[in-house]
Formats: structure tokens, sequence, C-alpha cells
């Protein structure tokens, strides 16, 4: 018995994708191939392995090892991990790369992208592990991965870890270049204050892409803002635009961009507290575009980069962002690759197998659908099968998605 069932169709159909091949199966004097270690990874990642120490607890999962044959230990990935870091983090970039490309191609319009980064805390002598910017725990050490995420499909596009001491822009013109070759020119990014630059801004327009990114709110916009019209949305809520031009530390002056800026009417703290002048207190939250749609609508589009937010919420309490395995810097960037190829691999398999409302879950419903199901282990002459005990409520969905399936199993 196995309670990891569902891994029988995901391992058939990342089989059938391809999404491992060229990954080097040599394993030039060591017991498991950098292919073996990457598949087993992967594997226990999906099926919800938050730690390589708890690799052990599946020794004798007859799924496991009826899939993967002869399966390295938890100290042999942790050794895996930190002698083959860089090559492990080429292997899963492929996987997580193909997955989101198979989605990728068949999107139609213009592909919406938002960047943002996050904090992961460690607690040790990591390497490359400094102090910066992490609102979860101030003045902690830690990393600072960039990540890329599309809007629409929420797949995952590409992440770099960086040192904790990173700016949010580090790195960031790198991975645009990298998007750009496989995306092209027919692309809208997303970004928060922490992008906003003249060098982002004009790689963009290099590039073609149109952007919308939030913007500091320094004391010169604040001025041109008081100086703007606006029009009202809501009753809390006006919405205006001007064009401005900023200039750099050196005396570069950029050239002239559009600017939206939206006013809140905030209410006071005590509504009886009496002041000496009667002026409504107001916010001011400003971003820079290179769009010709109403200021409104641009405001909007801004909104959705908010799905990247849950992007990262979904990678660190589904697939174990957080839980470095090694003080290795190469080790743990390797550990960052792993979360996303095992997240995008996932969605991959839910929208080629799920309904389209359920495809768009977030991991840890996507791996109590699909994989986390009990099941007998059987053998029918060379293939491997599966009886399931579903529970009825869950039949509707699983079955119907287990009949998708079969169509990527190997003859």
């Amino acid at each position: 018995m196995t309670n990891l069932g569902g891994l029988l169709g995901f391992k058939s159909f990342i089989d059938a994708q391809g999404l491992l091949d060229g990954v080097s199966s040599s394993r030039d004097g060591s017991r498991y191939s950098l292919r073996d270690v990457a598949e087993n990874l992967i594997a226990l990642r999906v099926a919800g392995i938050e730690r390589l120490s708890h690799a052990d607890d599946l020794a004798e999962d007859p799924l496991l090892d009826a899939l993967l044959g002869e399966r390295p230990t938890a100290s042999t990935l942790f050794r895996r991990m930190a002698s083959d870091g860089f090559a492990l983090s080429r292997a899963f970039a492929t996987v997580s790369d193909r997955s989101a490309q198979v989605v990728m191609a068949e999107h139609r319009g213009r592909h919406v992208i938002a960047l943002d980064g996050t904090s992961l805390t460690v607690f040790g002598n990591q390497e490359l592990a400094t102090r910066g910017y992490n609102l979860e725990r101030r003045g902690a050490k830690g990393y600072q991965p960039l990540i890329a995420a599309s809007v629409t499909s929420r797949m995952v596009l590409g992440g770099v870890m960086r040192p904790g001491n990173a700016s949010a822009a580090a790195d960031a013109d790198g991975l645009i270049n990298d998007l750009a070759l496989r995306l092209g020119s027919n692309v809208e990014l997303l970004a928060d204050a922490g992008f906003y630059g003249d060098r982002l801004l004009s790689q963009c327009e290099e590039l073609g892409w149109t952007y919308v990114v939030a913007a500091a709110g320094r004391a010169t916009l604040v001025r041109l803002a008081q100086e703007a019209a606006y029009s009202r949305v809501s009753e809390h809520v006006e919405i205006g635009e001007f064009i401005h031009q900023t200039r750099s530390m050196e005396g570069e002056v950029s050239v002239p961009r559009r600017y939206i800026v939206v006013r809140r009417s905030r209410e006071r703290r005590d509504p009886h507290q009496r002041t000496l002048v009667d002026v409504t207190p107001r916010e001011y939250f400003f971003y820079v575009t290179n769009l010709t749609s109403s200021a409104s609508d641009v405001w909007r589009r801004y909104n959705r980069r908010s799905e990247i937010e849950l992007v990262i919420r979904d990678l660190k309490e589904s697939f174990a962002l957080g839980c470095l395995p090694s003080s290795s810097f190469d080790a743990n960037a390797a550990h960052l690759q792993l979360c996303l190829a095992a997240y995008n691999s996932l969605r991959l398999y839910a929208i080629r197998v799920l309904e389209r409302d359920l495809a768009r879950s977030w991991g840890q419903r996507l791996r109590a659908t699909l994989i986390r199901l009990a099941a007998r282990v059987v053998r029918g002459g060379r293939r491997i099968l599966a009886a399931f005990a579903i529970a009825t409520p869950l039949r509707r969905i699983v079955t119907p998605a287990f009949h998708r399936a079969a169509r990527f199993a190997p003859a």
C-alpha cells in the first residue's frame, strides 16, 4: 500500500513531456546519475517531503520503488546537493523552463509578467547569507531570491538566488534579458517600487515591452501630484496623471515618462479630535508606465501584480522554499530551482488533467487531489498498475483526471 498513488500518473506525464530529457544519465563513477538525483528530488518535493532528512521516511514505499528503482538515501541527497549544486540547478531550471514554455506557448495575447523578491531567513552560518531587508524577522541573516511569474497562468518563469543584502532590483536585468529571449517583445511587466529606476525602465523600452512599475513617492512627485487634475473613481479614490523626467545623481536626465497618481482620502484616527486646519489627510501612490490606456485601466492592470505574492506564498507553504538544506550557496540555489521545478511541473500536470477552475488551485489542494491518494501497487506484465480506493466526493474529480492522465502512460 502507498499513500502517494497519484505519483504514478505524474511520473508518466513528466516522462511523456520529456521534461528531464538532456539531463545527464552518466554515472561517472557515482552510484546515481545526475538525472537519478534530480528525478528523486522532484518526486519527493511534489509528494510533499519538505526536508531532505525526511527522504528516508519513504524508503520502503512500494510505488516509489517501482517507479524510481534503487533510490538514494537522505545522506546521499545531501552530499550530491552540496557537491553538484550548480549542475542540479541547471537540471531543475530545465524542468521548470520546459513546463512554463508549454503553457506560455498556448497563451494568446500579451504575456503579463510580475517581478518580486522575498526573504528566506537562516539561523546558521550559510554561505553568502547576510543581513538585509527582512520583513519577517528584522535583523536576521538570510537570502533574497528574485522570482518572475506569469500573472495569467501562475507559472514561474525564472528565479535567481541572491545574498541577503541584495537590493530589490539586483540581477533583474539578467532575468529580464533571459525572459526576452524566450517570450519576445509581446510582454507587459509589473513590478513594485523596489524595481523603480531609469535602468530597468530603459531596458524594457529597448526590448519593446510595456510596463507598469510603482514609483517611490519622493517630494518631487508629491509636488507634481498636488498640481495634477483628478477624476474620481470612488468615494475615497481619485486618479490623475502627469509627465515627468527624473534626474540621476550624476545629473543625467531621463526621457519624459507618464506617471499615474492615485490619491486616497484617509480617515482620521480619532474623528472627534479637532485640528487647527480642517484638511482631509491624503495618501499618494505613483505608477510609471508606457501604456497609452486610461489612468484607471493602468491602475487596475498594476493591481494584478498581487498574483506573484500568492505564488511566492505557495512556494513557501506547499513546496518548502524556506527549508534551506545546506550551508553551501550553490546547494541552496539548487534548492530554489528544485522548488520552482516541482511547482511548475505539478501545475502543468494539473492543467492537463483537471478542469480549468481546479487547475488554478494552489499546491496543497493539487497535491491532495492528484498525488496523495491511497493505492495498492500491482504489476501487470511489464507495466506498473495501482488500484485506488477513492472516497465518493473526490471520485468525481479524480476519475476524469485519471482518464486524461492515461493518455500519457507508456504503451
